[in-house]
């Protein structure tokens, strides 16, 4: 049975987890992508919920894009759905709502577009199975 600990939502268009680059001394992951991370841990940090210490945990995530003017498909190609889960979990952890995503055992993405007068988001459900 699943267990709901808390319910995240990230305002504006969600943004996946960018390759590491190379740089003159070393590898660091693109800026755009820690600063998503920052607004999930931000966020998180609002529902002022304590880390899931123990045992197995779920993670469903809903990625809502804005449209584009002239979008190629009927759904978001870009970004990789992937990507997107791997920069949640690796916010989730960095702000200590779970120690490890090890733990993780269940994971459920979806991406789409926003419905005609909505606004883009992210929505994370964490808990415990």
């Amino acid at each position: 049975m699943n267990i709901v600990h808390a319910v995240i939502v990230v305002p504006g268009n969600p943004v996946a987890l960018a390759r590491a680059r190379t740089g003159k001394r070393a590898w660091y992951t693109p800026k755009p992508s820690l600063d998503y991370q920052q607004q999930i841990g931000l966020a998180w940090k609002a529902t002022g919920k304590g880390a899931l210490k123990d045992g197995q945990v779920f993670v469903t995530v809903e990625a809502v894009f804005a449209r584009p003017a002239k979008p190629a498909h009927e759904w978001p190609s870009r970004p990789d759905i992937d990507n997107l889960l791997k920069n949640v979990l690796d916010a989730l952890t960095k702000v200590g709502a779970i120690d490890d995503d090890r733990r993780v055992v269940s994971a459920q993405t979806e991406k789409r577009y926003v419905l005609p007068g909505g606004a883009p988001y992210l929505r994370i459900v964490i808990g415990k199975e």
